[in-house]
């Protein structure tokens, strides 16, 4: 997280975007920043740009928040697998890529954490991805965890099955929906 939170502007491919970002909320809350639009994201970089002359603090959270909450989700299997491998195969393989899409990666830590919940609070599982959400739009596909776990279940009765087809049946239609909004949100970005 130091690493991450303490390096230069120039490392990363979106990092000095990210910056100017910063600079331009030290000068008053913005509700839309070039590309981004998503307003838990604004209003924390708005926090931290104003707590601070720099972008380093900035960085930092960001860093902590993304490995902290990864670092905490694969403690939870401590038991079933190697925590030390775990943690090393993360830095390894995802480290350095967090230091670009920075919001991309808040979500999905923020998703990635909460699945922690599945089964157990939907409540909770669901509070952290409308956070995530609101850090980045994409993360809103992490509702689709809910009735994947659930469809996986065993079924016991006539019920139960009915149910996980309607459930199916939803997500259908959930999926065609998003992904209309997703398309005509990005269409531009995609086809570039």
């Amino acid at each position: 997280t130091l690493v991450a939170g303490l390096r230069h502007e120039s490392v990363g491919v979106d990092t000095a975007g990210y910056v100017d970002h910063l600079f331009t909320l030290q000068d008053g809350y913005v509700a839309k920043l070039n590309n981004i639009s998503e307003q838990g994201f604004i209003f924390l970089s708005y926090l931290l740009a104003t707590a601070s002359s720099g972008y380093t603090l900035a960085l930092l959270v960001y860093a902590l928040i993304t490995n902290g909450l990864i670092i905490l989700r694969l403690y939870d299997y401590k038991d079933k697998i190697s925590f030390t491998w775990a943690v090393f195969i993360y830095y390894m393989a995802f480290y350095f890529a967090t230091f670009n899409t920075m919001r991309q990666w808040i979500a999905m830590a923020l998703v990635f954490y909460a699945t922690r919940y599945i089964g157990k609070s939907l409540t909770k599982f669901l509070i952290f991805v409308a956070i995530a959400v609101l850090t980045h739009t994409t993360a809103i596909f992490a509702v689709f965890f809910v009735p994947l776990y659930y469809v996986l279940l065993p079924s016991k009765s006539v019920k139960e099955i009915i149910r996980k087809i309607v459930m199916i049946l939803a997500v259908v239609v959930a999926v065609l929906a998003v992904y209309t909004t997703m398309t005509s949100k990005y269409s531009d970005y995609i086809l570039s």
